[in-house]
C-alpha cells in the first residue's frame, strides 16, 4: 500500500512539473454575468455565467469550453448546484446553481511549480435563509505537452482540469447539503459538427474511497469499444472523489440535466445510458455539517490521458496532497 501511495504521488507530481513549464493564465471575469478561464499548454477552459440572478434557475448557467489550438469546442456545459435543508427545519424546494459570488482571484504560473488556478467563493441561501452555505471552488488546468489537432479527439493531445469544492456550513444550526457537478461534454465538437453521438461507461462507483467514481467517454459509432482513439489513450474522463458521494448518472442533455433545473427535488438515479449520443452526466454528494463544518472534495476532467494509472493516480493524490478530511470545523 506504501509503495502505491508513492507510485500516486509521483505520477501527480509529475504531471504538475510538466504543466509547469508551460505559457499559463488565470482571467475571472468580474462583470455579471461573469466567467473564468484557465490557459495551459495551448488548452482553454472558459466557464461563462457564474455568478447572475437569472443563472440562479435558469438553464445556462456555467456555459463551458474546452479547447485546444483550433480545434472545436469540446465543452457545452460545467457547472455546480445545490440543495439544502435545515435539520428539523425548513428545506430547499429544488436544486439552485451556484451564483452569489462574493470573492475570487486568479493566478498565472511564473516559474517552475506555480500553475494557473482560479478561486471563486460563493454565499448561497438555504430555505430562504440567507448565506447559510459558503463554497468556495478552486480551479487548476494541467496542460500537457502535445500537437494541438485540426479536429477529433484523437489528435489534441492531453490535459486535466481539476477543480477542488469546500461547502462550510456558515448558519447556526444543522444543514443536509446535496452538492451537485453536472457536465455535458462534446467529444469531438458540438453536435452539429459530428459530435453527437458519444459514447460512455461506468468504470466503477466507489463511495468513501478516494476516487469514489470513474466515468468514461469516447466518440461512436454505437457499435465502437474503447479505446477508440490512440493507442493508449481514451478519449475523456469524468472522476469524483469518493467522500459523500452518494450518486452518479451519464445519459442524454435532454434527461439529465432537467433534474437540475427544473422546480422540483431530484436525486440522480445511479445509471449510464448504453449510448448517450448528446452526453451529460453529473455527481452528486451528501453531508449533514454542523454551524462551521466544511465538507470538501474535487472533480478531474480529463482527455486524452494515458490509461488507467495516470487517471487513477491523480484522483488518489488529490486527496492525499491537498489534506482532504471528512470534516474540517472552521
Amino acid at each position: 500500500m506504501k509503495n502505491r501511495y508513492r507510485e500516486t504521488i509521483g505520477a501527480v507530481l509529475t504531471l504538475a512539473f510538466v504543466s509547469a513549464s508551460l505559457a499559463q493564465t488565470g482571467t475571472i471575469g468580474t462583470t455579471s454575468p461573469g466567467f473564468l478561464q484557465l490557459v495551459d499548454g495551448g488548452w482553454t477552459y472558459r466557464v461563462d455565467n457564474t455568478f447572475a440572478s437569472a443563472a440562479r434557475t435558469g438553464t445556462g448557467g456555467g456555459l463551458a469550453n474546452y479547447t485546444r489550438g483550433t480545434s472545436p469546442d469540446h465543452l457545452y456545459q460545467h457547472w455546480w448546484w445545490y440543495r439544502g435543508a435545515f435539520v428539523n427545519g425548513a428545506a430547499d424546494t429544488r436544486e439552485y446553481a451556484l451564483t452569489n459570488l462574493v470573492a475570487s482571484e486568479s493566478f498565472a504560473g511564473a516559474v517552475p511549480g506555480q500553475y494557473a488556478f482560479g478561486v471563486l467563493t460563493y454565499s448561497e441561501p438555504v430555505a430562504g435563509v440567507a448565506n447559510a452555505l459558503r463554497v468556495r471552488l478552486s480551479y487548476a488546468f494541467d496542460g500537457i505537452v502535445g500537437a494541438p489537432g485540426a479536429g477529433t479527439f484523437q489528435s489534441l493531445g492531453a490535459a486535466i482540469l481539476s477543480i477542488r469544492w469546500r461547502i462550510t456550513n456558515t448558519s447556526s444550526d444543522n444543514i443536509e447539503v446535496n452538492f451537485f457537478n453536472y457536465i455535458d461534454l462534446d467529444v469531438v465538437g458540438p453536435s452539429g459538427t459530428g459530435g453527437g453521438n458519444d459514447m460512455a461507461r461506468l468504470e466503477f462507483f466507489s463511495p468513501g474511497n478516494p476516487v469514489g467514481g470513474w466515468i468514461k467517454v469516447w466518440d461512436g459509432p454505437a457499435t465502437a469499444t474503447p479505446p477508440n482513439s490512440a493507442p493508449g489513450l481514451e478519449g475523456w474522463n469524468y472522476i469524483a472523489s469518493g467522500d459523500y458521494l452518494v450518486g452518479y448518472e451519464a445519459g442524454t442533455f435532454s434527461a439529465t440535466r432537467p433534474k437540475l433545473t427544473n422546480a422540483t427535488v431530484d436525486n440522480l438515479s445511479n445509471t449510464v445510458a448504453t449510448y448517450p449520443a448528446d452526453f451529460a452526466s453529473a455527481y452528486q454528494w451528501r453531508t449533514v455539517l454542523a454551524p462551521g463544518e466544511s465538507a470538501e472534495g474535487w472533480v478531474v476532467v480529463g482527455v486524452n490521458v494515458p490509461e488507467p494509472a495516470s487517471m487513477l493516480a491523480l484522483g488518489a493524490g488529490l486527496a492525499g496532497l491537498l489534506g482532504l478530511r471528512r470534516r474540517r470545523t472552521q
